[in-house]
Parts: structure tokens; sequence; C-alpha cells
């Protein structure tokens, strides 16, 4: 299934649907850098989107026009323009989420997996802080997909199985990309580039009579390793409300295959349980194996408090991330990591002192 998603990432980005690639290339940045709407709203007219026709559309084109009048869209936004300057735009973004199956407007993947690559890279800015940026969001997430390859569903959880254990193991060493990328983003895109030069274009759109926030870093399938290791029976409502926000915004193959996991129980639940059994020794693996990949996590999530901190300082009190939130989700997601790799760490040492009872 996920094999599937990283496929389909490949094809959208190689796409050029409105033949809009030299446009991209150099006159978007310019009409961005000056401010001129005008020259942004001519071009979307000159898609005359009104008259497109939608039958024979296939779900990965789909998905590269999104990505391409998403940037349009944004830019609009950006500049104080309505959406309703672009003749038909907010009609036919509804239209073609019933082709994609995701929501009405860009997401995160498509401004990083499905972007294309090289001269055909498309970026609000042009600026090398933006690429970078893009290249970075862009290796973790492909990451995460190979990851997610090897995350075992409910049925095939067994924390006494070796195989779970060496799938876990997997896990956390390609979970080990997103520290080195959010310590790349601190050394070299600065809080005043990020909140003043790119952030403006990851606003809300009004599509359908709905808020739309825009793509955000909580859109990544990260989501899903949280939700698996501790997080499916999560009872704290401010997490299962970021959850459903964010699986929402993911692409439609994400979303079943959350679904088709099934977890009702989380990893370190079910660990947890078979380390209290009558043969701890035997989940051992997976609990190491759990307590890695927490670790990983832990090391990744307070730098990124700290970026996002900065960030903030910088801007005017009380504003939000593109995602909606502000830094306490962030703070939320540290705290439910480390109390989830102290409560394996507990359950580790007392098995230890069963068996040595026994």
């Amino acid at each position: 299934m996920i094999n599937g998603l990283i496929e389909s990432t490949k094809q959208v980005s190689l796409l050029d649907p409105f033949l809009l690639d030299e446009f991209f290339m150099d006159e978007f940045h310019h009409c961005n850098r000056l401010c001129h709407v005008k020259g942004i709203i001519r071009k979307g007219n000159g898609l005359e989107l009104a008259g497109v026709q939608l039958q024979h559309i296939s779900q990965v084109t789909a998905q590269a026009m999104t990505r391409d009048l998403g940037f349009l869209a944004s830019s609009l936004v950006r500049h104080g323009a309505s959406l309703n300057e672009v003749s038909g735009l907010e009609p036919f973004l509804m239209n073609i989420s019933k082709i994609s199956q995701e929501i009405p407007r860009d997401n995160l993947y498509s401004y990083t997996v499905r972007n294309p690559t090289g001269k055909r890279r498309r970026s609000f800015t042009g600026l090398d802080e933006e690429l970078l940026f893009i290249e970075l969001l862009t290796i973790s997430i492909e990451e995460i997909l190979k990851l997610l390859c090897l995350l075992p569903g409910r049925e095939m959880f067994d924390p006494e199985s070796q195989e779970c254990a060496e799938a876990l193991h997997s896990c956390a060493g390609r979970l080990e990309v997103l520290t080195p990328s959010i310590v790349t983003v601190k050394r070299k895109i600065s809080p005043e580039v990020f909140s003043y030069k790119l952030r403006p274009y990851f606003e809300p759109l009004q599509v359908g009579g709905r808020s739309w926030v825009g793509q955000s870093a909580a859109q990544m399938p990260l989501l899903l390793i949280d939700w698996a290791v501790w997080g499916a029976d999560c009872s704290d409502t401010d997490y299962r409300s970021y959850f459903e926000h964010n699986i929402e915004y993911s692409p439609a193959i994400i979303r079943d295959y959350q679904r088709q996991q099934g977890l009702t129980e989380s990893y370190i639940s079910l660990t947890e349980k078979a380390l209290k059994g009558m043969s701890p020794y035997r989940a051992e693996a997976v609990a190491t194996a759990l307590l890695e990949i927490l670790t990983v996590l832990a090391k990744f999530r307070y730098p990124h408090i700290k970026v996002a901190e900065e960030n903030f300082s910088v801007r005017v009190r009380n504003t939000q991330g593109s995602g909606g939130y502000d830094m306490e989700i962030l703070n939320l997601l540290a705290e439910y990591t480390q109390h989830n790799r102290a409560r394996i760490k507990t359950a580790l040492r007392n098995s230890c002192r069963q068996l040595i009872n026994h």
C-alpha cells in the first residue's frame, strides 16, 4: 500500500498538467517578490479552468493540478487577493478533490515529495533557504514512508516476536534522518527568513465554505509512528484532535493505511503487558527497539521545539503555526514521547527484577 504512495508521488512530480514549468521557474518568483498579484491572476485566468474537462483526469493528474493551483492560490492570499480573482478556481479545486480523494487544496505532500526536482522545482520565493527547506522535508518524508512499509499492523504485531523487534529497530534507524534535518534548518534558515519570507505563503485557504490550513510539518507521516507506538490508546483530547485533524490532510493511502492497521492498543501498551506476563524475557527485544524509537524521536523533538520557539519569538504575539497550532502541541508531543520512553524503561527494569526473583 505505502509502496503505491511512494510510486505515485514520483509520478505526480513528473507531471506539468497546466504547462506552467517555465512560469514557475522565473516569472512566478518575480511576481511574488514584487507583490505583482496581477501577474498571478492573469496566469490563473489564462488556464480557463471552467472549460477543463474532468471526466478523463486521473488521480495523479488531479494531485499535480492541485499542487500547481495551490501555489497560485496561496500566493494570491499572501498578497491580499481572493481566490475569486481567478475565474473558476474555487469550484475547480472542489471538483478535482473528488478525483484526488484529498482535501480541496494543496498539502505538505504537494510542497515536497510531489514537487518536481531540479529546475522544475516549485517554490514561492526561489530563495536558497526555501529550496533547502523543501529538500529537507522531502528527504524526511521519503524515509518515513519507507519506514511505514516495515511497521506491523494489529494482527502482525507480536511483542514476543524477534521479527517485530528487527522491524522496529530498522524503523528507528530510518527515523535518524529527522534530527540532522531540523538541526540544518536551525543553522541555515533564520527565524526572520522563515517567518517573514516563507511563512506568509502557508496561510489557510477558504474553499467550499471551509477554512483549510496551509502546509504544515504536522501533516508528515510521522503522525502514524506516534499513533502506532503510543497514540492509539492515548485518551488525551488535544492529542486525538491533533491526530484526526492532520490525518484528514493526508493522502488517501495514508488514511486507508491507518484504518487497516486496526490498532486499538499501542505498541507500548501491548509490550508492557507482555513484560508483565509469564515470560517477560521474550518481549525484551521488542521493548528495547521501542525504546530506541522513542529515544530518536526525543532527540528530534527538542531541537524542533527550539526552532519553533525562535520562529515565534520574532512574530506578533499569539500567532499560530501554519497548521493552526501554537507551541503547546509540540510540547505535548515531546511530553508524551518522554512519558512513554520512561514507561517502557520502567517495564523493562521491572521485568529484569522479575527474572532475578525467579
